[in-house]
């Protein structure tokens, strides 16, 4: 119930039930994060991100209910990375920002590295690439520190059409709150999430115990990225939640003060 893996590994998980007299169905659940997932006996998960994720499955039959929860670590040094998408189609001519977080960004032994087709491009956190050419290009982000080393590519199509596409496109096809960075964090953390349309957001920071903490976004916002700062100089040390709600979409994301 308790796994370890790295990034983009791909978990079966399955699950059955007693059998019960008569013809009676029973109903499955899944969620991964407390959002569902899938509705039958099995599901396949792939797991993109650098972080601790919940998997449960729910068995239902009647007014008899039954669960199991697995608590899955994906360690590596990248835990989270912009664009999400890996594979991009892009018109020539145009500028693209590509960034990964790591796990510890105030550690000074971390070193970046980025390549254009094998090509050294960068050596930030992030990089801003101009496709002027069509073609297919490959974008690589290096990561190291003095025991491990981690990389992402992501593939992009630069197309001869010269119509900028919509920004969306770019966009996950849901709200999506992202790992805060640095998490765990000893002043400031930075909360970044996406939105494909233009709606309300409410973004709150709980304590461990649900009592609200701060808000830190309630307004109406515009299509793309965002990001807000949780500043940790006036709480104390522990775990605490940011949920971000958008429409009838919540997300939350788990992150640790240490002094």
């Amino acid at each position: 119930l308790n796994i370890a893996v790295r990034r983009n590994t791909i978990i079966d998980f399955s699950a059955s039930s007693r059998a019960v007299e008569g013809e009676e169905f029973i109903e499955y659940l899944w969620l991964l994060d407390d959002l569902e997932i899938a509705d039958n006996d099995s599901v396949s998960i792939v797991f993109e991100h650098g972080r601790e994720h919940e998997v449960e499955v729910i068995a239902s039959l009647d007014d008899l209910s039954d669960n199991v929860v697995w608590q899955v670590l994906v360690n590596d040094l990248i835990v989270d990375y912009m664009p999400h998408q890996l594979e991009l189609s892009v018109p020539v001519d145009t500028s693209f920002e590509f960034e990964v977080f790591p796990f510890d960004p105030e550690d000074d032994s971390l070193t970046f590295l980025w390549t254009l087709n094998g090509d050294s491009i960068s050596d930030n956190s992030w990089v801003l690439v101009n496709f002027d050419d069509y073609g297919l290009y490959n974008v690589t982000a290096y990561v190291s520190d003095t025991t491990e080393s981690d990389s992402l590519t992501w593939e992009v199509n630069v197309t001869p059409n010269a119509v900028n596409p919509h920004v969306s496109d770019y966009l996950p096809d849901i709200p999506t709150l992202y790992a805060p960075s640095p998490n765990p964090f000893n002043s400031q953390t930075t909360v970044r999430y996406a939105i494909p349309t233009t709606e309300h957001v409410s973004l709150e920071l709980f304590d461990l115990n649900g009592r609200l903490v701060n808000i830190l976004i309630n307004q109406c916002q515009t299509v793309g990225r965002h990001e807000t700062v949780i500043d940790g100089s006036g709480l104390v040390s522990g775990v605490y939640f940011a949920r971000m709600i958008t429409g009838n979409q919540v997300q939350i994301q788990k992150v640790l003060l240490v002094r």
